[in-house]
C-alpha cells in the first residue's frame, strides 16, 4: 500500500511578468493562487518475480479560484486513476508502464481585463477538459 498527502504553497506565485527580448514588460500575469492540497492512495501487487501490477488514485486540488480563472490557465481540481505493471526482463533489466487518466472538473469563467489602451475584455464561459498519459520506461542497473 503507498499514500500520500502534498500541501504545495501556490500563494507564493504572485504574479509573473512576461519580459520581451528587448527588455521591456509585455504583460504581468497575476495569478492569485491558493495553497492547495493533492491526497493519493495506491497498491502494488507483487504477482510473481517478474510482474508487478500497480495502481492508484489522487485527487489534486486546484490553485486557481473561479473569480481569478484566465483563459490562459482554465484549471479545476481533478481526479487521477492510474494502473500500470512492472516487468522484471532480468534481475537488473525491467521495463515500467502504465496509464493515467485525469477527470478534471468543469470550470467557469467570468473575466474582465483591462488591457493595454484601456481596452476592456470580457470572456464567458465553461472549460471541459481531461487528459489521457501513456508511459513506457526501461531501466537497466549496473
Amino acid at each position: 500500500m503507498l499514500a500520500d498527502v502534498t500541501y504545495t504553497r501556490w500563494s507564493k506565485i504572485d504574479t509573473v511578468n512576461v519580459i520581451a527580448a528587448s527588455g521591456a514588460t509585455l504583460d504581468t500575469l497575476a495569478f492569485k493562487f491558493d495553497d492547495t492540497w493533492r491526497v493519493s492512495v495506491g497498491a502494488n501487487y507483487h504477482y510473481s518475480e517478474r510482474w508487478t501490477f500497480k495502481a492508484g488514485v489522487a485527487w489534486d486540488q486546484s490553485p486557481v479560484e473561479d473569480q481569478f480563472r484566465t483563459v490562459r490557465l482554465p484549471d479545476n481540481d481533478r481526479t487521477w486513476v492510474a494502473f500500470g505493471a512492472k516487468y522484471n526482463v532480468s534481475p537488473s533489466a525491467a521495463i515500467d508502464f502504465g496509464y493515467t487518466h485525469l477527470f478534471i472538473s468543469n470550470a467557469s469563467i467570468n473575466n474582465t481585463r483591462v488591457g493595454s489602451g484601456g481596452l476592456t475584455t470580457t470572456v464567458v464561459g465553461t472549460f471541459e477538459g481531461s487528459v489521457d498519459v501513456l508511459s513506457v520506461q526501461y531501466s537497466q542497473a549496473f
